[in-house]
């Protein structure tokens, strides 16, 4: 088994940050891809930032947002904005 050093090991949590990322952002654009039946799907996923939280900045509660869009939901603005709307009003903002 290889030993690591701070800079190994600072590198290794890295690619792992980004290969998570990848898989969020790809996850939801397959949950808007597989729900989306006649009218459209509107996908919305928020979590936490864990290497923010935990180490560099140290910043609690640091979230990203990853969304999908498809279908009418896509084409019409004002079928956009009232989900949107309720999305705002269920996460608090």
């Amino acid at each position: 088994m290889t030993d690591f050093g701070p800079k190994e090991a600072a590198q290794a949590l890295s690619d792992i940050e980004q290969m998570v990322a990848r898989v969020r952002q790809s996850r939801t654009y397959d949950i808007a891809s597989l729900t989306m039946i006649l009218w459209g799907v509107l996908v919305v996923v928020e979590a936490e930032h864990l290497c923010m939280s935990m180490r560099g900045v140290r910043k609690p509660g640091a979230v990203t947002v990853t969304s999908a869009v498809r279908g009418h939901f896509l084409t019409s603005p004002a079928a956009r904005a009232e989900v949107l709307g309720f999305v705002q009003r269920q996460s608090g903002a």
